[in-house]
Order: C-alpha cells, then sequence, then structure tokens
C-alpha cells in the first residue's frame, strides 16, 4: 500500500468523503455499540450482525473517551521493552474473543475504530443535513461533527507520532508498517493559522449551500423576476432571454462573491501548507494523486482536438429519445439493476442484495425542498458500507446514475483499511462507478429492445463527455489558483475564454465573451480541481468497454480486480495492477477516441454514414424559434452542476445550470443545441 504525505487535520478526507465508500474490518467496540458486519466480511460473517440504515442513529463524537484510549494507549508503551511477536500473540487472542487488559495493540485498533466511529457520525450528520439544507440546526450539527473530526484526526496523528518515540514505540510501528510509520512520524501539526483558514474554508462552503439554496429575484421593467415567473411569463425570444440573462447575473453574482473568498482562502491554505499553489496542494495532500497539473495540462490539447469532436459525432448521431427505456418505478428500478449485477458476477449481486435489504439507499431522492441535487455517494467506515443517494429524473438515466452509485458501494464494501489512513485516491474511485456503467451496455439489447444501439451510443456519449468536461473545468480552476487576485469579472471572461475553445459545448457565452453559468458547478466550491477525476477515470473505463466487446468475461475479471483495490492505490498504479491503459499515455486520446468512434460505427470514423431526414430530435420541445442574436449555429452545451460528492447537468430550456451542493457528489448531464434544442446527454454520477 502507499500512503499519501499525511497532513494536518483531515481536510483531504472531508473534501472527498462522499464520493467513495470505504470501511475497515469490524470487531466489538467495548461492547457500547452494535457489531456491524463490515467490508467483504458480511457475507462471511452473516447478515445478523448487520446493522440496517434505520439502527444508524446519530449520537455525536466523543472526544473525551477518543483522549481516554490514547492516554491507555500511551500508557501501554511506556517503559516497555515487548517483542513485537509477544504483541501480535496478544492481538491474535484478543481477536479469538479474549480481551487482554493493558494491551498496546489492542488499545491501538480500538484507537482506528473510535476514528472510524468519529467518521461515520459525520457521515450520518451529512447524510441529515443533505436532506434538508435549509435546517439551521442540521447545518450546525454537520460543521460540528466535521470539526470534531478534523480534531479527532489530529489528536490521534499528534499522540501517534509521540508514542513511536516511545521504548513501547518498536512493536507499534512494526505493526504500522515502515511506509505508513514514516508518514506518522512525518506528520506536522497544524499551525493555529492553518486551523483558521480550514474552519474558513468549511464555513464558506456551507455558506455556499446556503446561497444556492435561496431564491432571489431581479428587478426588471418594474417587476420582480425569478426563473420560474420568467417560464410561465409567455414572452417573446428577446423579452425572455433579456431578463434571464439578469437573472444569471445576479445568480453568478451571489455565488461568484462565496467563490472568490474560497479561492483566497485556500490559496492562503496552499502557501501555509508549503505549496506554491492551491493546485498543486489539491492534487498531493487532497487527491493523492501520482500525477500532478503541469501532467494534465498536457491533455488539454488532444481533448479539444479529438475527444470533443467525437463527442461531436455522438450527439449528432443521436435520434431517439431514450429516457423512457427503462422502468421510472423504484422497485422495478431496482430489480432492473440488481438482475445485470448478479449476471455479471455473484460477488456483486449479493452485495448489491445487501444493499437493498440494509436500506443502505433512497433512490426517491427529489434533490428539492431544500435538499441537495444530484446523485452521491456516502461513506460510512464503521460499519464497512456506505449510503447511496439517486436524484430521479427519468427510466435511463436513472438506471445508469443508481449503476455508478453502486459502483462506488461495492467497492466500499472492499476497503479494509482503517479511516485514518485511507488514501481516497479518487481518480481510481471513480473508474470503479464509469466502468460498471459502461459494462451495464452488455445487457442493452434486453435493457432497451430497439432503442439499444442508441442507449449505448448515448451512455459511451456521456463517458466521453466526462473526459472533456473534465479538462475544462481543470483548466478553469487551475487558472483561478495561479492568480494573486482575481475580480468575478475576470474570472467570468477567462471561462468564456476557456468555453470558447470548447466550442461552447457546454455553456453560453453573452455577446461579451463573458460567462455567468459556471458558478451553479458544485464541485468549483465543495471538490476544488477534482472534476479531472472524472476525466482520467473515463479513458480506463472506455477501455473495459471496448475490451468487453470481445471479452466480456476478461473485462468482468479485470473490473472486480479493480474494485477489489478499494482506495489503496494511486491512479497510475491501481491501472497498471489491472492492465488497463492510462490516459497520460503517448497518444492515447487520439488512439481512444478512434477506437470509440469505430465501434459506434460513426460515419466519421468508417461507419455508414447517418442519413439526415431535416428533422430536430424532440422539436416538440423547442420553445421558440428565434436565432440566438449574437451567434449562428451555437453548439450544443452542457448545463453542469454537482453536489456532495456527485455532479448534476440538467437540460433545461433556457439554458439553466443545476449545481451541487456538498462535500461528495456526482452528476446528471444534457445538452442543448443554442438555446432551442435539448438533448439529454449524459448521467448523474457520484
Amino acid at each position: 500500500m502507499r500512503y499519501r504525505k499525511i497532513i494536518g487535520r483531515a481536510a483531504a478526507f472531508l473534501s472527498v468523503a462522499a464520493l467513495i465508500g470505504a470501511g475497515p474490518e469490524t470487531a466489538a467496540f467495548a461492547g457500547q455499540r452494535k457489531e456491524a458486519a463490515v467490508g467483504e466480511n458480511w457475507q462471511e460473517s452473516g447478515e445478523s450482525q448487520a446493522v440496517p440504515y434505520a439502527g444508524r442513529n446519530y449520537e455525536g463524537i466523543d472526544l473525551a473517551r477518543l483522549e481516554q484510549l490514547l492516554a491507555q494507549l500511551e500508557q501501554a508503551c511506556q517503559g516497555q521493552e515487548a517483542m513485537a511477536a509477544d504483541w501480535r500473540q496478544a492481538a491474535v487472542e484478543t481477536a479469538q474473543g479474549q480481551e487482554i487488559s493493558g494491551d498496546p495493540l489492542s488499545i491501538y485498533q480500538q484507537v482506528l475504530r473510535e476514528l472510524d466511529w468519529d467518521a461515520t457520525q459525520m457521515a450520518l450528520a451529512d447524510i441529515l443535513y443533505s436532506r434538508n439544507m435549509e435546517d439551521a440546526a442540521l447545518s450546525a450539527q454537520y460543521e460540528e461533527a466535521a470539526g470534531k473530526t478534523q480534531e479527532a484526526m489530529e489528536m490521534v496523528l499528534v499522540r501517534f507520532q509521540r508514542i513511536l518515540g516511545m521504548p513501547g514505540g518498536a512493536a507499534l510501528e512494526a505493526e504500522m508498517g515502515p511506509e505508513l510509520a514514516r508518514a506518522v512520524k512525518d506528520y506536522e501539526p497544524a499551525s493555529e493559522r492553518l486551523t483558521q483558514l480550514w474552519d474558513q474554508e468549511l464555513e464558506l462552503m456551507l455558506r455556499y449551500n446556503q446561497v444556492y439554496a435561496e431564491d432571489f429575484t431581479v428587478d426588471v421593467d418594474g417587476r420582480q423576476w425569478d426563473y420560474a415567473s420568467l417560464d410561465e411569463a409567455g414572452l417573446d425570444y428577446e423579452d425572455y432571454y433579456r431578463i434571464y440573462m439578469e437573472l444569471e447575473k445576479e445568480n453568478n453574482r451571489r455565488l461568484g462573491e462565496v467563490y472568490l473568498e474560497l479561492a483566497q482562502v485556500r490559496s492562503q491554505i496552499a502557501r501555509e501548507s508549503g505549496y506554491d499553489t492551491y493546485s498543486d496542494y489539491a492534487y498531493e495532500a487532497v487527491y493523492g494523486r501520482d500525477f500532478m497539473p503541469q501532467d494534465t495540462e498536457k491533455l488539454y490539447g488532444p481533448i479539444k482536438d479529438s475527444a470533443l469532436l467525437l463527442l461531436e459525432d455522438c450527439w449528432y448521431a443521436q435520434y431517439e429519445d431514450v429516457s423512457e427505456a427503462v422502468s421510472q418505478d423504484t422497485e422495478e428500478l431496482l430489480d432492473q439493476v440488481q438482475n445485470c449485477v448478479e449476471d455479471m458476477d455473484r460477488e456483486l449481486g449479493e452485495t448489491f442484495s445487501y444493499m437493498r435489504r440494509m436500506g443502505l439507499y433512497d433512490v426517491d431522492w427529489s434533490g428539492e425542498n431544500g435538499s441537495r441535487s444530484g446523485s452521491f455517494t456516502i461513506d460510512m467506515p464503521y460499519y464497512g458500507d456506505a449510503f447511496v443517494f439517486v436524484t430521479k429524473d427519468s427510466g435511463f438515466q436513472d438506471f445508469f446514475s443508481l449503476t455508478h452509485e453502486f459502483g462506488h458501494f461495492a467497492a466500499s464494501c472492499k476497503e479494509d483499511t482503517p479511516w485514518l489512513y485511507q488514501a481516497g485516491y479518487t481518480d481510481v474511485c471513480e473508474i470503479q462507478s464509469q466502468g460498471l456503467e459502461l459494462l451495464m451496455l452488455h445487457y442493452k439489447d434486453s435493457l432497451f429492445g430497439e432503442l439499444a444501439a442508441d442507449a449505448q451510443l448515448q451512455n459511451v456519449g456521456n463517458a466521453v463527455d466526462s473526459i472533456v468536461v473534465g479538462a475544462l473545468l481543470d483548466e478553469f480552476e487551475t487558472w483561478v489558483y495561479d492568480q494573486p487576485a482575481l475580480s468575478l469579472e475576470e474570472a467570468n471572461r477567462k471561462f468564456g475564454q476557456i468555453n470558447e475553445e470548447y466550442d461552447q459545448w457546454y455553456f453560453t457565452n453573452d455577446q461579451d465573451g463573458l460567462c455567468y453559468s459556471w458558478v451553479n458547478i458544485g464541485h468549483l466550491f465543495q471538490n476544488p480541481l477534482y472534476y479531472i477525476s472524472y476525466a482520467t477515470s473515463a479513458y480506463p473505463a472506455l477501455e473495459l468497454w471496448l475490451d468487453s466487446q470481445s471479452d466480456w468475461q476478461g473485462a468482468v475479471d479485470r473490473y472486480m480486480e479493480l474494485s477489489a483495490l478499494g482506495v489503496s492505490q494511486p491512479y497510475q498504479m491501481a491501472v497498471d495492477t489491472c492492465g488497463l491503459g492510462s490516459i497520460f499515455q503517448e497518444n492515447a486520446i487520439g488512439q481512444m477516441t478512434e477506437q470509440v468512434g469505430k465501434a459506434l460505427d460513426l460515419d466519421s470514423y468508417g461507419g455508414e454514414e447517418t442519413p439526415w431526414d431535416g428533422e430536430i430530435p424532440w422539436e416538440e420541445e423547442i420553445p421558440w424559434e428565434e436565432e440566438i442574436p449574437w451567434e449562428e449555429g451555437l453548439p450544443p452545451q452542457e448545463e453542469t452542476g454537482g453536489a456532495a460528492g456527485n455532479q448534476g447537468i440538467r437540460s433545461l430550456a433556457h439554458i439553466v445550470i443545476m449545481g451541487a451542493a456538498a462535500v461528495m457528489e456526482l452528476q446528471l448531464a444534457c445538452f442543448a443545441v443554442g438555446a432551442v434544442i435539448l438533448w439529454e446527454i449524459r448521467k448523474r454520477k457520484k
């Protein structure tokens, strides 16, 4: 196992906590809490030990108990010259049910379990807050839980560091292993200034949630307008657009002010932590990547040159609406996914069954009435599993959103590393989710019938979309964090400039080249520099899909091997372990787009040319026929937003970008041609 540099508090873990699920092996904990079957061991230990979600109540975090355990551990290690072998034997006996009072290794394991508990309590607080972000008490509860979890991590690392220097610390170091022990020894406690900055960052992220959820209006022509009243007014295009842009500008102002503050605070966090830029800090300290911003910068050109063109070809080849191709009934939807994963792999099917029986999902997630929008997964390490949210949109979209989130859930059940030491390699986590989505296309004929080819085209297009939008947003974010100071107008203009280089595929610039709707992308606020993970992960996920065309079982085996890794290896190491390719290989993007284009039989890649009948797909949905005043032939655009561990991109006639909010999120997606042609092209993610 490779451990990334341990930073001051749990900030890195908190930033990705909902996007991955992970949990260690279980043990009875001081007789105080229900014994839970966790990780892959729940199948072996029996469901009687598992705790349904209904039994997992938020009980708060007791730092005093953690301090007591640490004091006991320190006392047990002080002055001891015990051999590591003796301690290991004691640990074995403890695991067999023989409690050994004062055994250092036994106490050490209890400390780790206490941290698992604290992280799980934070997750439970987050779940409650996600369901009603307008509730001030729930917001305060989550903020308190997050703060205490951070404090608990720092408390443990400081004491572990001191204990390793004691006479009895040698055996504890042997238990940790040399690499982890070295990381603990190298740990530098957070300065008071860094602690203050982390607190400011959390407060600003919560402020974003609140501002985003608030209704607002603009005064135009002596009348107060919001998005709903604008849609209901029946205005002609020019008046509609004029008022719509005023709403966009006001929304940009409200949320953009928060973003600029966050950018300044995060830049200070990076400098205080010894990094030149926040981008470098986020890549290494938060996400533990084995590549840096200068590596991803080399991807932008090839993505614009080839992946963007493939994405456009996917869109223009799509004619049939597949949104209703899968049942919208929740239980039928769950049955359909379960039937597929059970056929794919027995263990995968058993894990899905466990998720259903334990009630660890909400597929009727509304994303309305003050709740967080989008689809996402929140891990609960004490129980060795996670909780899945899926915002229902359409049968087709819901099917792949659920599949995506279950990919995270299944990987979480494999993770046996204590929460304190989990690296949280997000780029690998997203392969585990996107890869499963694409492998589900093996069942396209039985799922979608005569629409099977269209469903495949759309879902593969979604993966290509992940590469393109991941590059677009990463390019913007790395630029932001290179600026010593930044105005909102400068940010809007720079985003518009980058957006133009991506053919305005996702967002619309105004006549002055400014773009306002980027502020609705929740990841920019909640999980900065995360989006590139969707790009890096989509590449091996597409490779799995291509391989499955000729070697289905081989592709499934590689996926299961990848899922079994949990979050224990960084991106390039993980794909190499599983025999998959990396997006950073020479000419990787060009070769991949060529192979995908041919597999989809697209005319630009040697396939049969699709006849054009002169009709626009779903023409009945077009709200007006007037041309956009400043740009003729504007390309499709995607409305991007994310929520707590997930992002969501919704198709709306007026090009409103619905964003998301919080520690974890993944997403929906769709495209629109100009302001008139709507096409849902992507799925919710995690």
